[in-house]
């Protein structure tokens, strides 16, 4: 057990009891179940916590709907892919993708085989949850982007951009991505091609 499962308030929500079950909370809607894949959190805390916070300082506890939740992420931007056309955010449209950028001060540590989504420009983004349990390749993707399953020679480590951010991508599935590989020092990024 974790600080996280340690301080979570004088009214946890209870995954027992939850209607719908939760198996896991997804960083791109913390009130939807999700089922993670193949990652290993190395550090966790709140995105408002001090730098220096240990045990349960690191976390922020809400109350939200008589039930105490811990906070961590916080939502900075959205953007949808294609440019311009405005889907779900949390389950986009088929052949459309959402992508977030959220704070949130964790390490996640992937091994064996991952799934990644890439792009028309050389972005490249792992797989870390699915709605089912079970990911699949099977989704319409916008033109030009991939996703397929690649095995890994050696861990991937993914650690926030300066000042903790992250681009998470959520497709039509419900399946969540954490970018790992950046075309360019801008989003979006600037070429085309890979």
């Amino acid at each position: 057990m974790d600080d996280a499962d340690e301080n979570h308030g004088s009214r946890p929500v209870r995954r027992d009891v939850h209607d719908p079950p939760i198996s896991a909370l997804s960083p791109a809607n913390p009130y939807s179940p999700a089922s993670t894949v193949c990652w290993h959190n190395v550090e966790a805390g709140d995105p408002g916590a001090p730098p220096n916070a240990t045990g349960g300082e690191r976390y922020t506890v809400r109350e939200i709907s008589g039930h105490t939740w811990i906070e961590l992420a916080q939502p900075v931007a959205v953007d949808f892919v294609p440019a311009g056309q405005k889907t779900d955010i949390v389950k986009p449209a088929p052949g459309h993708l959402a992508i977030k950028t959220i704070k949130k001060p964790q390490i996640l540590r992937f091994t064996g085989s991952i799934y990644q989504l890439t792009d028309n420009k050389g972005d490249s983004y792992v797989m870390h949850a699915t709605e089912t349990g079970t990911p699949s390749l099977n989704v319409i993707l916008p033109a030009g982007w991939t996703l397929r399953k690649v095995d890994l020679a050696e861990p991937l480590i993914i650690a926030p951009s300066q000042g903790g951010y992250y681009n998470i991508v959520g497709d039509c599935l419900g399946q969540g991505y954490h970018q790992y590989i950046f075309a360019d020092a801008i989003y979006p990024a600037r070429n085309t091609t890979p």
